[in-house]
């Protein structure tokens, strides 16, 4: 096989990887916890917006770099920026930690949410996904 070859079979599932990945984003996968998944290959949270208790929770289910005592938690909604939340680990929950934070606007629909996760000395990791829409 050429070498033009080999590289256009690498970009056609570059493109397929990507594509699935975006297309279960879009599909709002729920957690075990009641939450949406927020993930990539190395890592995968569960952000749960609990509107009647008003609060955020964030559940760690795999993180290879560490347990953070704190992370960050951006939230968007259709009409642009949200609230930037800073969670504390709380607790373990069914053997997951858990984050939490209270949740300024419960009225407002939220469509879109950033995690960042500080781990080692001084770096983040981002994570991006939409959220399933829901009506205040």
């Amino acid at each position: 096989m050429s070498d033009s070859r080999r590289l256009l079979v690498a970009m056609v599932l570059s493109l397929m990887a990507v594509s699935l990945r975006l297309h279960a984003a879009d599909e709002n996968i729920t957690g075990p916890h009641g939450g949406s998944l927020v993930f990539d290959k190395d890592s995968q949270f569960e952000v749960k917006l609990d509107r009647s208790a008003r609060k955020v929770e964030v559940y760690l289910l795999k993180f290879n770099l560490g347990l953070p005592e704190k992370m960050t938690l951006s939230l968007t909604s259709e009409m642009g920026a949200g609230p930037l939340l800073e969670l504390d680990r709380v607790k373990l929950v069914s053997g997951a930690p858990v984050y939490r934070s209270a949740l300024p606007d419960w009225r407002t629909s939220y469509v879109g949410v950033v995690l960042q996760v500080p781990w080692g000395r001084g770096k983040t990791k981002t994570l991006k996904s939409s959220l399933p829409k829901v009506s205040p």
